[in-house]
């Protein structure tokens, strides 16, 4: 028996075959288009995505034996209204879509800020999918007035397949409409936007089996599952309280699970609802991690020349000449929260090379990552050594410099690019009672290299990331003049 597993990815599509011992079989790849309409919106087709398991389905299941169950994971804190016979009304306004800063700022003067960071965990900002709600009410009330669900990207896939609009408790905890502690919709919050408890899906727990395919393959039991960013400490061996993983894709995140909330406030770093019942997932989200790697490829003539990047970068020398690349392309979640603030290279003379440009975006990702794992421990979290997973993390160039810069040791794992569809696959195995507890899952998660701090990069490193810092101190003044409404 197998189970069929899909990650809707910002940039790719992903689906694998895995076996009762989480093992994959075979995966299938389709690139995810982004639509920017306009500045700081962002907004993808989900009809595409529907079209996309289906195509890649056919293609899958018929390589393997029975598919027992599917499993869906996926981009989080998107938007898809969609109609009662779940078919959306318009594109999807997606994680990095910034147009509602407007109101942001409105719910901030009719929810005390206080009350809000103490319902939902967070500050609201114009990417927050409760911001984007109240966008299309103020926007576009024809669509809001026939939305019947307001649904996230794999809650809509969810109900495409089984009819019944449900998420997990994760999902919903970082759209801005749940209060964290009672694991529940705000009803105070729910009041402000104006909308009823039925317009949103049930929430049940992330390892429920919750309806199922009824296609040509026969009956096959769907999994509840959860976002990405709640998956991927599975598929990165990092369930255990205190562990930490470091996912480097399109976006960055580091995470641990713990048994009480934390909050660093200052950081941009939040406790939400995990996917294992009764536990938190304390994690710090940066907006621009690997996207500003394949920005730069696609735009120098290296798309996908990834050997070669490596190549160039490992002729550079610590410090990449003293250029200092700022990773912040959209915006910031953590460490900074701040969406005006941009990225850019610092310092770039005519004596610099490509391979110190390539090198300095390694660095400035690098500096961004120890920045929000200096917030991880200033919670009181006490860490050596994170496990990398990612896309990112199968560049050994990268993850050196990632060891080094922030003087710890870092474990890539086997497979680190499909460390979400191994995570949304050992829950689906957990929902099937193939694997006993959540965190035995870590048993099937193996370690393929690792590295050490290389103690004579540490100078250089610490000097340059106390000037990283600094340069965001500096600016943030004028990118918000820059890229405010008022400045566009």
């Amino acid at each position: 028996m197998s189970i069929l597993v899909y990650d809707i990815g910002t940039s790719k599509i992903k689906a694998g075959i895995y076996t009762d011992d989480g093992k994959k079989m075979s995966e299938a790849v389709k690139d995810n288009k982004i639509i920017f309409p306009r500045n700081g919106w962002a907004e993808q087709d989900p009809n595409f995505w529907l079209e996309s398991i289906n195509e890649m389905a056919s293609l899958l299941i018929k390589k393997t034996e029975k598919i027992e169950a599917i499993g869906i994971t996926g981009q989080m804190i998107g938007l898809v209204p969609v109609d009662k016979n779940f078919n959306p009304l318009g594109n999807a306004i997606i994680w990095l879509d910034s147009r509602a800063n407007a109101e942001a700022e409105e719910i901030m003067q009719n929810i005390p800020l206080m009350d809000f960071l103490e319902i939902t965990g967070g500050i609201p900002s114009g990417k927050d999918v409760i911001s984007k709600i109240l966008w299309l009410r103020n926007n576009m009330g024809e669509v809001f007035e026939k939305t019947f669900y307001f649904l996230d990207v794999k809650d809509f896939l969810i109900a495409r397949l089984t009819g019944r609009a449900v998420t997990d408790i994760s999902t919903a905890s970082v759209r801005g409409l749940v209060d964290i502690r009672k694991r529940d919709y705000s009803d105070d919050i729910l009041n402000f936007l104006k909308i009823d408890r039925d317009r949103l899906p049930e929430i049940t727990d992330a390892s429920n089996i919750v309806g199922e395919w009824k296609e040509k393959y026969g009956k096959i039991e769907v999994v509840n599952g959860s976002g990405d960013a709640f998956v991927t400490p599975f598929g990165a061996g990092a369930v255990s309280d205190g562990k930490v993983h470091y996912y480097l894709g399109t976006s960055g995140w580091a995470s641990t699970h713990s048994d009480s909330y934390l909050l660093n406030e200052e950081r941009g770093i939040g406790s939400v609802p995990s996917a294992i019942p009764g536990k938190w997932l304390f994690i710090s989200e940066s907006e621009s991690a690997g996207s500003c790697l394949d920005w730069f490829m696609e735009n120098t003539g290296l798309k996908n020349n990834y050997k070669m990047v490596d190549s160039l970068s490992s002729k550079s020398t610590p410090g990449s000449g003293r250029l200092i690349f700022l990773p912040w392309l959209y915006g910031e979640r953590s460490p900074i929260l701040d969406v005006y603030v941009r990225g850019g290279f610092i310092n770039l003379s005519l004596s610099h090379k490509l391979e110190d440009l390539l090198r300095s975006i390694f660095e400035g990702v690098s500096f961004n990552t120890r920045w929000m794992l200096e917030g991880i421990g200033e919670s009181g979290i006490k860490f050596k050594e994170i496990n990398a997973v990612g896309g990112g993390a199968k560049s050994n160039v990268w993850m050196q410099i990632l060891s080094d810069v922030t003087g710890m040791n870092v474990n890539v794992m086997e497979d680190p690019q499909n460390a979400t569809m191994k995570g949304i696959a050992l829950i689906s195995l957990i929902s099937l009672n193939k694997i006993k507890n959540f965190v035995e899952a870590e048993k099937y998660v193996r370690i393929k290299n690792k590295f050490s701090p290389d103690e004579n990069n540490r100078g250089i490193y610490d000097e340059l990331f106390d000037k990283f810092k600094g340069l965001y101190e500096s600016l943030r003044g004028i990118f918000e003049s820059l890229n405010s409404t008022g400045g566009e």
